[in-house]
């Protein structure tokens, strides 16, 4: 059984970027590209084996794909602000074209290709907000994705799994639209000279044409690390973590992630020999040892435990 058709791809296209100075404290940066994109499957095999559940596929097919995008930024005093669009579209992977019976573990699903899928394109919303002291710096930045013909995999009962205990079997479809959001908040704060506290809070939501969670959307998630550093001797404590992931994609087969938070630590010491660059790096990740997994990971097979390192970097 060939699960990729030996497929063959030529991606060629133009960009093109210009940054535009308006004024001292106002720019605006435009963008574009257009690419041709050539695809032929190579094995008669794999050919036949997927037209089997599409009849009318060919051997070769083409697409055209885009992108164009504008950001205005604008600053004023201590303050910076950034709003930008864009639009773009691509074309489906191989996986997603071409596929026969790939297993994913992440849902214990295998997976069909679909040749006749539409490109999927999207509209883009983004905004930046900072604001700045003489010694912190309070950033808040988000985007909206608003996508037509999105591609995911849609459950497909008539067919049967050729993997062993798979749950069934998926073929990729199009969705007529569907949203993911994203927005963050950054708070970096130079507490005294040699010492420094950074906090960052996530948070993205994702939805499908009927409203419904789409899968593998992260949960809320926080990083807070503080930085001490001395002339070529740093140290750094780093707490992060993931809420419980209310907003799965269960009508996906997604299952929902644990909270988890975990500690590292690290220190580096940069020394110099003669005319070359020395860096002695350890540290210490998952200091406590808990066994967790993210909302990421494939089957929830947990991340590592505590992983202790020990590294020297060398610039010549």
């Amino acid at each position: 059984m060939v699960t990729w058709p030996d497929v063959g791809t030529l991606n060629t296209g133009v960009a093109l970027t210009d940054n535009i100075s308006i004024s001292r404290n106002q720019s605006l940066r435009l963008s574009a590209k257009v690419a041709w994109q050539q695809q032929k499957l190579n094995n008669e095999e794999g050919f036949h084996a997927l037209r089997v559940f599409f009849p009318g596929m060919t051997d070769a097919y083409h697409q055209t794909t885009a992108r164009f995008a504008a950001n205005y930024q604008f600053s004023i005093l201590n303050s910076q602000f950034s709003i930008g669009t864009g639009w773009g579209s691509r074309a489906p992977t191989v996986t997603e074209a071409y596929g026969y019976y790939l297993n994913n573990t992440f849902d214990q699903y295998d997976y069909i290709g679909n040749p006749s899928l539409k490109n999927e394109s999207a509209v883009e919303l983004n905004g930046t907000v900072k604001f700045s002291t003489l010694n912190s710096q309070l950033s808040i930045e988000g985007n909206v994705f608003l996508f037509s013909n999105y591609i995911i995999g849609q459950f497909e009962t008539r067919l049967s799994p050729m993997t062993v205990d798979a749950e069934g079997v998926k073929v990729y479809g199009n969705i007529s639209h569907a949203t993911i959001a994203n927005v963050s908040l950054s708070w970096n704060w130079q507490i005294t000279e040699h010492l420094q506290w950074n906090k960052k809070v996530s948070y993205s939501s994702g939805r499908d044409a009927d409203g419904d969670p789409l899968p593998l959307i992260s949960p809320i998630s926080w990083q807070s690390e503080w930085i001490y550093q001395y002339q070529r001797f740093q140290a750094q404590a780093t707490i992060k973590g993931n809420d419980r992931q209310s907003n799965y994609g269960e009508k996906y087969g997604e299952t929902a992630a644990k909270a988890w938070t975990i500690m590292n630590l690290s220190a580096q010491y940069q020394f110099k020999v003669q005319s070359s660059m020395f860096i002695v790096r350890a540290g210490v990740e998952n200091l406590f040892d808990k066994q967790y997994a993210t909302y990421a990971d494939w089957n929830h097979i947990p991340q590592k435990g505590r992983n202790i390192y020990l590294n020297l970097t060398l610039t010549l």
